[in-house]
């Protein structure tokens, strides 16, 4: 008996206590000033999809992976160097359907200190591409500044050599 109401003591002690609360995530990057722009990293793919940029836009030198994105609702983000071409490959596994195709985008761009962008990976049964937004605060508005489009059969050449190469994912 006496230990049967010592269960329930501790059984009423441990839900007086409550659930424990989440952390509060961490605020969101202050947005760069001077040489950097920030970089906000997106896809609609439901495959893992993987950014790699380049000291070159041919894909050959100073390869450096930026971003694994998982699936689509993650946006890491990153800042590059303002006024600095950015040589980047983007390069997305078929969709749940077909997990063999693939498809890469080559892009660059040169971005403006102290602004915000998303670059923005779509994966579509006929092809794929890349479009950059710059981000404005006031008021809240995406305004597409560049699209890249590769079709998964005919590829451009810039980059070859990347997409050729296995385990990318």
């Amino acid at each position: 008996m006496n230990t049967r109401i010592l269960a329930i003591l501790l059984a009423a002690l441990v839900a007086s206590c409550g659930t424990p609360t989440k952390p509060e995530p961490p605020p969101p990057p202050v947005p760069p000033s001077g040489p950097h722009a920030r970089l906000r990293l997106a896809t609609d793919a439901v495959r893992p999809v993987r950014l790699f940029t380049y000291a070159d836009a041919s894909c050959r030198s100073g390869e450096r992976e930026v971003a694994r994105i998982q699936y689509a609702g993650q946006y890491p983000e990153t800042t590059v160097d303002a006024g600095q071409p950015v040589h980047g490959l983007f390069v997305g596994q078929g969709s749940e359907s077909d997990s063999a195709q693939r498809c890469a985008v080559a892009w660059n761009h040169v971005f403006q200190a102290g602004k915000a962008y998303e670059v923005f990976f779509s994966w579509r049964e006929q092809d794929c591409d890349v479009a950059i937004y710059e981000l404005r605060s006031e008021p809240p508005t995406r305004q597409i500044v560049q699209r890249f489009v590769e079709r998964p059969e005919g590829r451009s050449p810039a980059c070859q050599q990347v997409y050729r190469k296995g385990g990318v994912y």
